[in-house]
This record gives C-alpha cells, sequence and structure tokens, in this order.
C-alpha cells in the first residue's frame, strides 16, 4: 500500500523541497499552525458558515463539530451554519480516503453538493441588492 510518504518522495525535485523548506519554516506557516480561530469566532456577531468533510484529516470532523456548537451556545447558536458532507475530504472534493496523497488524483474541484450549500447559505445571508 502506497503511503503518504512514498507518494510525496516519488514527485520530488530539488526545487519543490527548496519550496517546501521556504514554506514550512516561514512565519506565516508558523502562525498558521498556532492559529487558534475560536476566540474571533467568539467575539463575531455575524453569519458564519462552516464546512467539514467527513473525510477530513487535517481538521477532521471529529471534535472540530463540538467545537463549532461550543462556541455558538444560546442565542448565538443561529448565527452557525455547519455543514459535515459525507466522502468530502480537506479540499471539498469527493474522496475514497481523505489522505493528502489523493488529492491530485481527484478530477473534481469541489463537490457539487458543496458549491450548493454554499449558494444556499449565501442567498440567505447576504443581500443581493437586486428585487
Amino acid at each position: 500500500e502506497r503511503t503518504i510518504a512514498s507518494g510525496i518522495l516519488e514527485r520530488r525535485t530539488p526545487a519543490a523541497d527548496a519550496q517546501s523548506v521556504r514554506l514550512w519554516s516561514s512565519r506565516w506557516f508558523d502562525g498558521m499552525l498556532k492559529h487558534d480561530p475560536a476566540p474571533y469566532l467568539a467575539g463575531f456577531n455575524g453569519p458564519v458558515l462552516a464546512i467539514i468533510g467527513t473525510l477530513d484529516i487535517q481538521v477532521p470532523a471529529n471534535g472540530n463539530v463540538e467545537r463549532f456548537h461550543g462556541l455558538f451556545r444560546g442565542d448565538r447558536r443561529r448565527l452557525l451554519s455547519l455543514h459535515t458532507p459525507a466522502g468530502v475530504n480537506h479540499m471539498l472534493q469527493p474522496a475514497r480516503t481523505g489522505r493528502l496523497d489523493e488529492y491530485a488524483s481527484i478530477e473534481t474541484t469541489i463537490y457539487p453538493g458543496v458549491l450548493d450549500a454554499i449558494t444556499s447559505w449565501l442567498r440567505q445571508h447576504v443581500p443581493s441588492g437586486t428585487k
């Protein structure tokens, strides 16, 4: 069975390695890994759409769904629209495993059901300006 590591190693080049090292050692990447959006979401009083695919292994639905519900308790519950589409990975693509080495082989850019959820949410929460 192929692993994530073997898939990455097969596609390595010196330029790609250098780019990865620059990214992984950047202040931006370090900040992204350490960033906790919870304090910002707790103080935000606008509508929020969160989508976490059931095959997302980078931001797993298990634990994060509960965390979102904990941030939007009581009256704030109405602000949260949370979708957990089945069989969808971190890139919001239909997937078999959700593993990173699967990303490049998936032809669908974004699962149509996710696009429908986003479109519906936008129509409900964002004024169109036309009648």
